[in-house]
C-alpha cells in the first residue's frame, strides 16, 4: 500500500516553465522512497523556485528529509515549505540534522517549517 511512486510527478517537474509546486499529502502512507523520487524531480526541474509539501502524519525518516534538503540546497529553490508533524521517526534532534543542508543554500530566501522541532519538556 501507501502512496504511489512519484515517477509521474518527477516527470511533471521537468516542465520547462513550472516554477511552483504545492503538494498536500497528509496521512497518505508516504515514506522515504517517495521523497527521494520527489527530490530527483526537483533536481531535474529547470524552473522550480517554490516548493510546498504537506507530509503530515506519514512514514518519513530523517534520511528522507535530509535527502530532500540536500537537493533543495543545490537547486534554484527560493521558497521552501515543509509540514512534517506526525512523522513518528522524526525526533527534534534527527529533524535538525535532516534540515542542516539548507544552511548552505545560496538561493533560499523563504523557509517555512512545521514539525516536531522542539524538545517537549
Amino acid at each position: 500500500g501507501g502512496f504511489p511512486a512519484a515517477g509521474p510527478l518527477a516527470r511533471a517537474l521537468t516542465a520547462p516553465r513550472l516554477s511552483e509546486l504545492s503538494l498536500h499529502l497528509p496521512r497518505c502512507g508516504v515514506g522515504d522512497a517517495f521523497v527521494v523520487s520527489l527530490a530527483a524531480g526537483v533536481k531535474a526541474s529547470p524552473a522550480l523556485t517554490a516548493l510546498l509539501v504537506d507530509l503530515r502524519e506519514n512514514d518519513l525518516s530523517s534520511q528522507g528529509v535530509h535527502h530532500l534538503a540536500s537537493v533543495a540546497q543545490n537547486s534554484r529553490i527560493v521558497s521552501l515549505g515543509l509540514q512534517l508533524e506526525g512523522n513518528d521517526a522524526l525526533s527534534p534532534d534527527s529533524l535538525r540534522w535532516a534540515l542542516s543542508p539548507l544552511k548552505g543554500s545560496l538561493a533560499l530566501t523563504d523557509l517555512r517549517l512545521s514539525g516536531n522541532l522542539c524538545d517537549a519538556g
